[in-house]
Parts: C-alpha cells; sequence; structure tokens
C-alpha cells in the first residue's frame, strides 16, 4: 500500500512539474501578445496547484504561488497578486517553523530562498498604496533568526515549573545553538573562504579546506528539547508550544517603538530602487492601530548611484595602503547623503511630527557597514554639521524593529558590576588607560588582563561572573570575516600558534598578519558569543576593531555579526565599530564615553556627545588634561599631531555605534556625575579643575 501511495504521488508531483514548465514557457513566449500569454500561464499555474497543494508539497506550492502571483503583478492585478503572495509567505514561514533537523542552517537557506518573495509583496502593497502592510512585510523578511533566537531564549513556561526542569530547558537551548553555530561554520567552509582586515585594533585574515558536518548530535539535542517539552512542560503549560513560532509584528506596534519623541527610519533595497520608511509617533496617543507611516522612493538612478557608492567605499577600505580612505571619509559620507537624500528625509519627520529629538536607523543588507550617523549635512570648511548633531535624544541604531521591541522589553535596572577583557595580546599602547579608568567606577568588578584574558579563564573560573556583570567592555583586537562571519572573534591570550601548525585546519587555525596563526579555540568567536547567557547585561562595548561589520553576502538579511550575537546573548545595548579604529582616540572616547554614562546618559546620549567632544577637543586641551609623569606615551603621541584639532575626522569617531534599546531610562538615577570615582581620579591626573573648558572644552547634550 505504501509503495502504491508514493507511485499516486510520484505521478501527480510530476503532472504538477509539466504544467508548471508550460506556464514559464507561455510567460516568457517572446510570440504573440505579452498579456494574452501572461493570461495563460496564469491558468497553467492555477491548474499546478491543483495537484501541488499547500497541504502535500508545502515547497512546490511556494513556487508556482509565487509565479502566479508574479504573473498578476505584471497584468497590474494588485489584489490578486496581494492574496497569492499572502499565501505563499504564509507556508514559507510555516516551513520555517517546522523545520528541525536542519537548524539554522536551513532556515538560512530558506530566508535566502524567499527573500525575492518578500520583495514581490512590498512591491504590490506599494502600488495598493497599503504602506502599513508594506512596512509590515519588510520586518517579516528581516533577521527571522535573530529574532526567533531572542525571543525563545527570553521565553520561558508558565506554571508551577520545576526548577531542574528550567535549568534543563536552558542547558539544551544553549547546547542547541552551540552546535548549530559548529555546523553553520562548517557548511561555510565549504565554500570558497577568504577575506583579510586589518586595523589597529585589528588582524590580517586569510584562509584555507574542510570535511562535510556532522549532524547527529544536533538531532540529538533537538530530540531531547522535544521530549522535555512534551513529557516536563506541556501537561504544565499547554501553550508553551505554540509560543515557539514568533509571530509577525503590526505596525500599531512598530509605531508604539517611537514612544513621543523618537523617529524611526528604515530602509528596504529592492532590484530597481531603495525605500525609507518614516515612522513617527502618533497624532493621537488613544490610536489603538497605529497611523499611516511615511513612504519615501528613490529613483532608479539613485539606486545605481547607491550601488556605485557603495563599491567605491569598501574597494577603498579593503585597498587602503596609505590615507587616501581616511582623508576622503568628509566627502564620501557627504555624497552619501545626497544619494539617501537626507535631507528631504529630515524635512518630513520635521512636517509629521517636529518634536522629535530621538532618532533609530534601521538600515537595510550592505547599508549597514556605513555610519550613518556621521552624514554631514553642512560643510563650511571646518565646520561641519553632521546627522547626529540633530537630534539630542541621541541616533541609534537597531536591525529590525522586532529585535527593537524585544531589546525594550528586557529589564535591565542595575549598571554597577563590571565585566572586562584588557588588551591580551598585550601590544595596544592605550588600552590599559582605557580599562583602568573606566573600571574605577564599577563595583564589582572582574577585568581580565594581559596574559590573564584566556579562553580557559572566560570559560571556566569566571563564568559566573560574566554572566552577572551589567557592563561588558572588551578592550583588544577584532576583526570581521566576510566569508565566514561566525568565525569572526575577539582575540584572547595565548591565541597566537608560532610557528604556525602543519597542515592547517580552518575550523581551528586563522593565518594572520606577520606570519602568525591564530588557535581560534583560544579566541572569543561569534559562534562563543551566541552561546553566552548575558541575563543581566545592559550594555556590551566592543572596543576593537571592526566589530560592527555584519554578514552582507547573505540575502537573507539576517544581521549576522558581534552585534547581533550579543543582542541575542542578552544585552540591551551593544557598542561596536565599523572599521579599524585608532587606539589612541577610542580610548579617549571610550572614557568620555563613560563618565557620560556614569552621569544617566543613556547609551546613544553618551555616545553622540562623546564623538561631539572628541571631534571638538583641542590639543592643548588634552595635553593639558594629561600629566606627563603618568600617560608619557599619550602625551608623546598627541605633540606628533599637527592639528589644532586632532580628531576632527570622522575616522577617529563615527565608526562607533549605538545598537539596541531606545527606551533606556538614566543610567544611574543615584550617583551624580561630580561624586563618580573616574571624575576624581582623571581630574587628580591631570591637575585641572573639573569645571573648566580645559577638562570638558565641549558642552554635553542634554
Amino acid at each position: 500500500m505504501l509503495y502504491l501511495d508514493l507511485k499516486i504521488i510520484a505521478i501527480f508531483r510530476k503532472r504538477g512539474i509539466i504544467i508548471v514548465i508550460f506556464g514559464d514557457l507561455i510567460a516568457k513566449f517572446p510570440l504573440g501578445q505579452r498579456a494574452e500569454n501572461i493570461e495563460k500561464a496564469i491558468a497553467y499555474y492555477q491548474d499546478a496547484l491543483e495537484v501541488r497543494t499547500r497541504q502535500a508539497f508545502p515547497y512546490n506550492y511556494v513556487e508556482t504561488s509565487f509565479n502566479l502571483g508574479v504573473a498578476y503583478q505584471e497584468l497590474k492585478q494588485w489584489q490578486l497578486a496581494y492574496d497569492t503572495f499572502d499565501n505563499a509567505i504564509e507556508t514559507v514561514e510555516d516551513i520555517r517553523t517546522e523545520i528541525v533537523k536542519g537548524g539554522d542552517a536551513d532556515k538560512q537557506k530558506l530566508a535566502e530562498e524567499w527573500q525575492t518573495l518578500y520583495q514581490h509583496m512590498v512591491e504590490v502593497c506599494i502600488e495598493l498604496k497599503n504602506y502599513t502592510a508594506a512596512i509590515e512585510y519588510v520586518e517579516r523578511s528581516k533577521t527571522c533568526n535573530l529574532v526567533e533566537l531572542m525571543a525563545t531564549r527570553d521565553l520561558y513556561p508558565k506554571g508551577d515549573i520545576p526548577q531542574t526542569v528550567l535549568d534543563e530547558l536552558t542547558r539544551l537551548r544553549g547546547d542547541i545553538e552551540t552546535e548549530q553555530r559548529r555546523l553553520e561554520i562548517e557548511e561555510r567552509n565549504r565554500d570558497n573562504f577568504g577575506g583579510t582586515t586589518m586595523g589597529e585594533r585589528g588582524a590580517n585574515v586569510t584562509t584555507a579546506p574542510t570535511s562535510p558536518p556532522d549532524r547527529s548530535r544536533l538531532h540529538q539535542l533537538q530530540e531531547q528539547l522535544d521530549r522535555l517539552i512534551n513529557l516536563d512542560i506541556t501537561p504544565i503549560d499547554p501553550e508553551f508550544r505554540r509560543t515557539q513560532k514568533v509571530q509577525p509584528m503590526p505596525f500599531a506596534e512598530i509605531q508604539a517603538l517611537t514612544g513621543e519623541n523618537t523617529a524611526i527610519l528604515e530602509w528596504y533595497i529592492l532590484s530597481d530602487r531603495f525605500l525609507v520608511f518614516i515612522v513617527t509617533p502618533p497624532t493621537k496617543p488613544t490610536a489603538t492601530d497605529g497611523e499611516r507611516v511615511t513612504l519615501w522612493q528613490s529613483s532608479p538612478a539613485d539606486y545605481q548611484q547607491l550601488i556605485q557608492w557603495a563599491n567605491d567605499y569598501l574597494n577603498a577600505y579593503q585597498n587602503r595602503t596609505s590615507q587616501n580612505w581616511q582623508n576622503s571619509l568628509i566627502s564620501r559620507l557627504q555624497k552619501l547623503g545626497e544619494i539617501l537624500h537626507i535631507h528631504e528625509l529630515l524635512a518630513t519627520i520635521q512636517k509629521t511630527a517636529n518634536k522629535c529629538d530621538r532618532l533609530v536607523l534601521i538600515p537595510n543588507r550592505f547599508l549597514h557597514l556605513f555610519p550613518l550617523h556621521a552624514i554631514p549635512l553642512s560643510v563650511s570648511g571646518r565646520n561641519i554639521t553632521y546627522l547626529m548633531d540633530r537630534f539630542s535624544g541621541g541616533v541609534s541604531y537597531a536591525p529590525s524593529c522586532q529585535l527593537l521591541q524585544t531589546a525594550n522589553n528586557r529589564d535591565r535596572p542595575n549598571f554597577s558590576e563590571l565585566f572586562a577583557i584588557q588588551n591580551p595580546t598585550e601590544d595596544l599602547e592605550f588600552t590599559n588607560l582605557e580599562v583602568q579608568t573606566i573600571s574605577s567606577d564599577f563595583q564589582p568588578q572582574t577585568i581580565l588582563a594581559h596574559k590573564k584574558a584566556t579562553k580557559t579563564e572566560l570559560n571556566s573560573a569566571h563564568q559566573r561572573k560574566l554572566k552577572s556583570a551589567h557592563c561588558h567592555h572588551f578592550s583588544c583586537h577584532g576583526y570581521f570575516n566576510f566569508a565566514n562571519p561566525l568565525l569572526s572573534a575577539l582575540l584572547l591570550a595565548n591565541c597566537y600558534l608560532e610557528p604556525p601548525p602543519s597542515p592547517i585546519d580552518r575550523n581551528c587555525h586563522l593565518p594572520v598578519n606577520d606570519n602568525k596563526t591564530v588557535d581560534l579555540s583560544q579566541c572569543l568567536t561569534l559562534g562563543d558569543v551566541f552561546t553566552f547567557d548575558l541575563g543581566c547585561c545592559r550594555l556590551v562595548t566592543l572596543s576593537a576593531c571592526e566589530t560592527g561589520l555584519i554578514d552582507i553576502l547573505s540575502n537573507s538579511d539576517e544581521y549576522i555579526g558581534l552585534p547581533s550575537g550579543f543582542l541575542v546573548a542578552g544585552s540591551t545595548n551593544v557598542v561596536s565599530s565599523l572599521w579599524a579604529v585608532s587606539d589612541i582616540s577610542t580610548a579617549l572616547l571610550m572614557i568620555r564615553f563613560y563618565e557620560l554614562l556614569r552621569d544617566g546618559y543613556n547609551v546613544a546620549i553618551a555616545l553622540n556627545s562623546a564623538q561631539k567632544w572628541l571631534r571638538n577637543v583641542t590639543k592643548s586641551d588634552l595635553l593639558n588634561w594629561i600629566k606627563p609623569a603618568h600617560k608619557m606615551k599619550l602625551r608623546m603621541s598627541l605633540q606628533q599631531i599637527k592639528d589644532d584639532q586632532p580628531f576632527a575626522s570622522p575616522y577617529y569617531w563615527g565608526a562607533f555605534c549605538a545598537v539596541g534599546k531606545v527606551t533606556e531610562t538614566r543610567f544611574l538615577k543615584e550617583t551624580g556625575f561630580l561624586n563618580s570615582m573616574s571624575f576624581k581620579i582623571l581630574a587628580k591626573i591631570s591637575g585641572v579643575n573639573p569645571l573648566s573648558t580645559a577638562f570638558f572644552p565641549i558642552s554635553v547634550m542634554v
């Protein structure tokens, strides 16, 4: 009987394939009337769906529905196209929830394959002038894996569940994530492997071949999780299994993220243009369904210019051998602002909600790589106004509205305990000053400095402190690997292998500059970060090179990078960098940033204010601040700089971005800035009156 059933299924599947092929041929046939051909193709696709049903052949159903929707779209039958694409998207998302054995790798592959489906749906929504539906589908297409990981990690069953069951649930989730990351690394290593990055706090990376992944352990872990949910959780909380599917975010919830004073700019890149959704606070606070979103659309010429600009920027950065990229940064960013029509977007915000003093930027795909907050709005000699200067409440970033909502919902009231990594490779001059000054504000504090900052220490003796800390600060070398983002890492002590092993196993080793090889097992990789439990963490600061870069080679827009790893791990905010940063300017920026945090400012305001301070501070102010007996190296470095404002260029401050929560309250209500330990220590070191302009020459945005 089973043989006959399979044979019948095969016949029906074959018939459906033949019908679809006829439909495709007719739709593309060059002769005759185009509209007539499309109508005939529609008939064939409809016939094929009688065989390729959603229940029997879900993948085939999506494929045929997509073709049918495109045909309706070409005939401008917008509502039929909408309904068809909607059914296809629902099916894709159902398939996604049923993926178990493949794990994240299969889910990401599914997202990559059907990203075009969401793009067509967004186009149809725009034609129907249903812009709220358009942004809802944009959100459904973004960061699906990360939203799911963050939502399920924060979600626990209700009722009287034994603590042993909750502990086992946490353990299995962590083990499954770890195994999924390992398998994804191996899968990606089967493709061509490459990409190099280098900087003052970075490492130059090259690579080399691997074996097929073994999924047996992942299957075992997922079976254990299913058993645990079925036997120990479902009898007490029958609804828990259903909550494992992340629900789409309605526009009312998107608009609710704006509060009373926040504007959101969300980009979405189509095949021939790019879109910007402008979301501002509702004019009627009692509206429950949200109000209309404003849509801005580029021209095809803008789109082509953006692609060309991005390629030129990335090529110049990758091939930088002198200061050409650095020196041209302002003009490049000014051109980007023109292409993106930033002035028009700001005018729209002003028109729809003139009280917005806070801005959230949600880029799309490769736009994540660029410092949009540092786009110049006006340039008059050395007097430059940047985008972040327009918003006193701060400019921050988010991967998507759903991730922003998840971060906002996390309650992290405390900010007193620090966990820090300090110069583990012992070749950065100014990280010691940076971490020592910052750490004086925190009690308790755990600092793994120099040779003590090993992977072993991180994983064993200090695992509890890593979990309980409210702030995590990493001052070290970092790199991003475009070819395999999960092998992006922060370098720890004892990570260099000299001489290099032979042969090199690229799952374990990574050749870097100066004929050195990094032992990845001794580094903190993105794969490791995804397994952390940072349930108490309010801020992760990645004071290293290229820690804010993400995977742009994937079409799934999954925002895979170190910031997403720490967000998934539990932090509400991440500060990271978009290029190879200067050691000296980074140290100064971080010290000022933490001073402002301890004064109670939220992450975005504190970072933007510190960036403004650094770009305006004069050389004489800094030299007066630092006593030679204490900071001779820093003093000598400043004396070698000719410019009176040595860090005015966005190269020195523009790389750092604040990603995450925007509903942040003041960081430390009970302790004023004038009472902070770092304030007293820095004043003592400098010998300068704390209230003088020599100490803080730039006013703080409030």
